[in-house]
């Protein structure tokens, strides 16, 4: 399978590339490590005109600005999901996987723009599926995940990137056909 996977160089991203790769799958990475800066509108529409030209199967929906969450172009996520969802429409070999938090899902009472942007994926990604059954949404929502973003919480059960990469991967490859998967390391 030909996937495209944004923010493939560190933690899920690099874990979800590496395992995808070895299972044989051809994966190529979009980060601001090769280029790919997802805060800018113009790399955002390079990308999904890539999207259609190169003929991807499976757009794996990763990158988050953790530079810039407090700004707008936290939602690019939702615009990703949104244009490729627009260019697959009705497209039964093409599969969208996002990568949400389940951890958002706790912060309910107070201002946290990670929970908001994630929050925005989680709706976006029903609405879409609600609307038609293709092309194939899957919401892959970790709870917390042992990466620099949160390496400061020590009080938390952690997933590894490893084991997010292996569900995604499970979901990628599964005849079950998965919709949103959260799951907390115990």
């Amino acid at each position: 399978m030909k996937i495209a996977i944004t923010g493939h160089t560190k933690g899920i991203g690099l874990a979800t590339a590496t395992l995808l790769r070895s299972q044989g799958h051809d994966v190529t990475g979009f980060s601001r490590h090769n280029g790919w800066d997802f805060t800018d509108k113009t790399s955002r529409e390079e990308f999904i005109d890539l999207l259609d030209k190169d003929s991807f199967d499976c757009f794996i929906n990763n990158a988050y600005p953790h530079k810039f969450y407090r700004e707008m172009d936290g939602f690019f996520q939702v615009e990703l999901l949104n244009k490729a969802w627009l260019l697959w429409e009705k497209k039964e070999d093409k599969k969208i996987i996002c990568i949400g938090a389940a951890a958002a899902d706790n912060n309910k009472n107070y201002f946290h723009p990670y929970s908001i942007h994630k929050k925005a994926l989680d709706d976006t990604c029903r609405q879409l599926r609600g609307t038609r059954e293709w092309p194939h949404i899957i919401n892959i929502k970790p709870s917390y995940v042992d990466t620099q973003v949160i390496n400061h919480l020590n009080n938390v059960n952690k997933s590894s990137p490893q084991e997010v990469a292996e569900l995604i991967a499970w979901a990628l490859n599964s005849d079950v056909k998965i919709l949103d998967l959260s799951f907390s390391c115990l």
